[in-house]
């Protein structure tokens, strides 16, 4: 008989320790996340579309790339719904121009029929703060600033151009770039999330050129799509 109450007594305690662990673990994984020290962390990358606005943009086409970085992200408080998002992301944007008539572009004479693809690489940190509308679903928003750190323009000319197949824009575009982001952000898992984002440049992207060129006032656009890992 005592045989039977400690073989019962044993099965429940296990029976109640099997249960009780994953709410534990979960509990744990809860608290590490709105702890407002503990930083999650990971990777985030994806598809991005840009363009500029501004003078002569109505005969610029976006250009599609990608974008690749870091993010991380932390609670404002336990019990807070506000988040800050700090990154760091490769973007690849820039446009593309299609000239249908013999042009200057930048000082540089250009062909009718030529194609033209401006890249503009920039190392982006946006610090965006977060609100979660719904369990899991987030909207942001927030500055972002980027440094370009390199330039490529390319020409593609029919076979009867004879335009350059190179165009240096160093001279030209700002160093940096100012602008603004708004986006939303929803995690599939506690891992997994899928974002969309749009930034809105601030600053002339002509401000290093000489008064003819700068006074033509053109800005950044990008809109993002991306998804994330989180590691931790």
């Amino acid at each position: 008989m005592k045989k039977a109450l400690l073989l019962l007594l044993l099965s429940t305690s296990f029976s109640v320790i099997a249960q009780t662990q994953p709410a534990e673990r979960a509990n744990r994984e809860e608290i590490v996340d709105d702890s407002f020290y503990s930083v999650r962390f990971g990777f985030t990358g994806g598809f991005l579309l840009s363009s500029v606005s501004g003078d002569n943009a109505d005969s610029f086409d976006p250009r599609t790339s990608y974008h690749i970085g870091l993010t991380s992200r932390f609670r404002l408080g336990e019990e807070s719904r506000f988040t800050i998002h700090p990154s760091i992301i490769y973007a690849r944007q820039g446009y593309d121009f299609e000239s249908d008539e013999n042009t200057q572009f930048y000082e540089e004479d250009i062909n009718s029929g030529s194609n033209l693809t401006i890249k503009l690489t920039y190392i982006h940190f946006p610090i965006l703060l977060g609100y979660e509308v719904i369990d899991n679903l987030r909207v942001m928003g927030g500055p972002q600033i980027g440094f370009r750190f390199l330039s490529e323009t390319e020409l593609d000319p029919d076979e009867s151009d004879t335009a350059a197949s190179v165009i240096e824009l160093e001279e030209y575009i700002s160093d940096v770039d100012i602008s603004l982001s708004i986006g939303a952000e929803y995690f599939l898992t506690p891992r997994v999330g899928l974002g969309i984002r749009y930034t809105r440049g601030l600053n002339n992207i002509n401000g290093k050129a000489d008064e003819g060129i700068a006074e033509t006032e053109q800005f950044n656009n990008a809109f993002y799509v991306s998804a994330t890992y989180l590691i931790r």
